[in-house]
C-alpha cells in the first residue's frame, strides 16, 4: 500500500482517538476506502461506518487533503455518533462545525477547492443541462423528476437555483 494512503489511514484514526478522548466515546476506527472518483474529495456513510476518499485528489492535494477533507469526513461520523442519535441533525450544521472546531481546523467550509480538471467525472448518459448564475450542470433524471415536481436545488458555488436549459440529447451526450 502507498504510504499516502497508510498515512491517510493513520490520520483518520487519530481523529477518531481525539473524538474519543474529548467526548468520551468509545467509537472503533471506521474502513477507510480510496475508490471515490470523480469530483468529490470524500464522503463518509454513517451506516457502513466507512469513510471514503478520492485517491487522485489527496496526491495531487496532499497537504490540505490532510489538513481538511480528512477531519472533515472523520467529523461527520463523530457528529452523528455523538449528537446524532438522540435527534436529527444537518450533515454541516452546529454540531458538525463544533466537532470540526475541537479538531483544530481553522476553514471550516464545506467544499473544497480542489483542481478537478484533471479527474474523471461521473458520465450522466441521458442527462437535463441546468443552469445557475456561473455555470452548466448536467443533471441526471432523477434529479431533473425531483425538480419538476417543485424541489429546488441550488449550486455548491454559486448558491443560485438551477434552472432548467435542455435535454442532452443524442449530439450532445457526455462522453
Amino acid at each position: 500500500m502507498n504510504d499516502v494512503l497508510k498515512r491517510a489511514i493513520a490520520e483518520t484514526n487519530k481523529y477518531i482517538d481525539m473524538a474519543n478522548a474529548k467526548y468520551g466515546l468509545r467509537m472503533i476506527c471506521p474502513a477507510v476506502s480510496f475508490n471515490l472518483r470523480g469530483r468529490v474529495a470524500g464522503r463518509a456513510n454513517y451506516n457502513q461506518h466507512l469513510v471514503k476518499f478520492n485517491k487522485d485528489l489527496m496526491i495531487a492535494n496532499e497537504a490540505e487533503f490532510f489538513a481538511r477533507t480528512i477531519p472533515h469526513e472523520v467529523a461527520h461520523l463523530v457528529a452523528w455518533q455523538k449528537f446524532g442519535l438522540t435527534r436529527v441533525i444537518k450533515p454541516h450544521g452546529a454540531e458538525w462545525q463544533r466537532v470540526m472546531r475541537d479538531f483544530g481546523v481553522k476553514d471550516i467550509t464545506r467544499c473544497h477547492s480542489y483542481d478537478t480538471s484533471n479527474v474523471r467525472a461521473r458520465v450522466v448518459r441521458d442527462g437535463f443541462m441546468y443552469k445557475c448564475d456561473c455555470m452548466e450542470h448536467n443533471c441526471s433524471s432523477i434529479l431533473h423528476r425531483r425538480m419538476l415536481m417543485g424541489r429546488t436545488y441550488r449550486c455548491r458555488l454559486c448558491k443560485g437555483r438551477l434552472v432548467l436549459k435542455s435535454s442532452i440529447n443524442e449530439f450532445e451526450r457526455v462522453a
